[in-house]
């Protein structure tokens, strides 16, 4: 995997089973995540979600995400 990170793109989220599970690259509007749905999926989708929309100003969940058309 994976080891090390390019210097505009900050780790957010490690896991014990793996060192990179959330990255945002800096000065930019992207975000990644990396998960099983089949493993508690929808909560880390409602949280990512969240902090998104937190950063962005935006009201976004699971339930409105994809209604917004974004």
């Amino acid at each position: 995997g994976l080891a090390i990170l390019p210097k505009n793109i900050v780790n957010y989220a490690r896991s014990s089973r793996c060192s990179i599970q959330a990255i945002k690259v800096l000065n930019k509007p992207f975000f990644g995540v990396q998960f099983h749905p089949e493993i508690e999926g929808g909560i880390v989708l409602e949280n990512f979600l969240k902090y998104v929309g937190d950063i962005c100003g935006n009201d976004l969940n699971g339930k409105n995400f994809g209604e917004r058309g974004e």
